[in-house]
């Protein structure tokens, strides 16, 4: 099992080097709220891979909050934090919006797919441009974990990094789309 782990771990890290430094968004400044089309876009956009959304939701808006974005399952909701870029504000839109779609048919996810999931769709949105940090952070510290523990997906968590590329390494090597498809549907 500990080759299986570091086989994964030097494909991903071979896998993540292709992509590092493609995108910097970090010196744009804060930008209004979404509009309502560059919502409707980002929904179109995962409709496209037929993750269409049906579940009524509300977007909201705030300063300061702990992390970037989250869904809030009752009433569904999707917030996202106030103090971001324009790029950036999408990408957690979309984020989000995979957990209202994984929320509608399995409430009861593992947090490891329902992340990686999640950051797959960020990846895909963003024409893989994203995430250049995690390539650095993984580079630093080329370790791959799954977890369910929340103080694995805070800020610094690397619960996301790990996620992520488990789920690029399956979409890469076990099926593409029609894995995916299957994976935001199921009821594991």
């Amino acid at each position: 099992m500990n080759e299986a782990r570091y086989l994964f771990a030097i494909l991903c890290l071979i896998h993540s080097s292709a992509y590092a430094d493609k995108l910097d968004d970090s010196t744009y400044p804060p930008s209004p709220d979404l509009e309502s089309t560059e919502l409707i876009q980002a929904q179109n956009f995962l409709c496209e891979f037929k993750i269409c959304i049906d579940t009524p939701f509300a977007v909201k808006y705030k300063s300061g909050m702990k992390h970037v974005g989250y869904f809030q399952k009752n009433p569904p909701e999707i917030w996202i934090e106030k103090n971001l870029n324009t790029i950036n504000k999408k990408l957690v839109f979309i984020h989000e919006l995979s957990h209202v779609y994984r929320n509608s048919h399995n409430p009861y996810e593992s947090r490891w797919l329902d992340e990686g999931l999640a950051k797959f769709w960020e990846y895909k949105f963003s024409n893989e441009l994203w995430p250049v940090s995690y390539n650095a952070r993984f580079k630093k510290n080329p370790i791959l974990f799954l977890s369910d523990d929340e103080k694995h997906y805070g800020k610094d968590g690397d619960g996301y990094i790990s996620s992520f590329y488990l789920i690029i390494y399956l979409y890469d090597h076990f099926g593409g789309e029609a894995l995916i498809q299957k994976l935001m549907t199921s009821q594991l």
